[in-house]
């Protein structure tokens, strides 16, 4: 864990007793569709390094609130914390998983007659 307004949490509590109301998470792929991945080059000030990520506002307007700080066009920069994106990644593809393995199972079925 990092100590300044820089910082990024790579690990956290996720233990089940600190937890309560928990549900299975609904539309992972429809909200990871709405994600818009980019590459971009961070301006000199901030390394100028080629990279790909998120453009934060973007992610917020997906619906996608945990894991971002701050506001678009705020006075302070808006930051995104990586890590929060992760069960919805999986989600999706455990989403995409049903619908593969419904589509392996038809061809196998139009195959088979």
């Amino acid at each position: 864990v990092g100590t300044g307004s820089n910082s990024i949490t790579y690990g956290g509590s996720s233990d089940y007793r600190m937890k309560e109301n928990i549900q299975a998470m609904e539309k992972g792929l429809e909200r990871v569709k709405k994600l818009n991945p980019v590459k971009f080059t961070w301006k000199e000030e901030y390394g100028g390094q080629e990279s790909e990520g998120f453009i934060a506002h973007e992610i917020q307007e997906a619906g996608w609130k945990i894991g971002i700080t701050g506001k678009k066009d705020d006075e302070e920069m808006q930051m995104v914390e990586y890590g929060k994106l992760t069960p919805l990644l999986v989600k999706a593809i455990q989403e995409q998983q049903v619908i593969i393995d419904d589509l392996k199972a038809r061809i196998t079925s139009l195959e088979g007659s």
